[in-house]
């Protein structure tokens, strides 16, 4: 695949946006839900405002006909994945919460 487009009504946080940043492809995604938070608009990926075709088609066209800006696009894509959404990112994220969860309980006698 060129580009992975995503263009749902809602998403929480769709794997198949984080499964294309991953796989170091371009990314097309409506600016709904999680989506802006996974994927900054310039720097990984393309967010739309809507659903309009036209306006995906402006952002997919480009990348199909500028390999560098594709590659540079799936490269900074897959690099964030590593860096914040590994599973020892993940791991990590979990037990900060639970020490500090466990010292608020400890404070509180809860």
């Amino acid at each position: 695949m060129d580009v992975s487009v995503l263009c749902p009504r809602t998403a929480g946080c769709p794997r198949a946006v984080l499964e294309a940043m991953a796989a170091r492809r371009p990314v097309v995604a409506a600016r709904v839900g999680g989506i802006p938070e996974i994927l900054q608009d310039g720097e990984t990926g393309r967010l739309i405002e809507g659903r309009d075709p036209a306006l995906f088609a402006e952002a997919i066209e480009p990348l199909l006909n500028d390999e560098a800006e594709a590659r540079r696009l799936g490269e900074a894509a897959h690099a964030y994945v590593r860096e914040h959404l590994s599973a020892d990112r993940m791991a990590d994220a979990c037990r900060q919460l639970y020490a500090e969860l466990l010292i608020r309980a400890a404070r509180t006698g809860r």
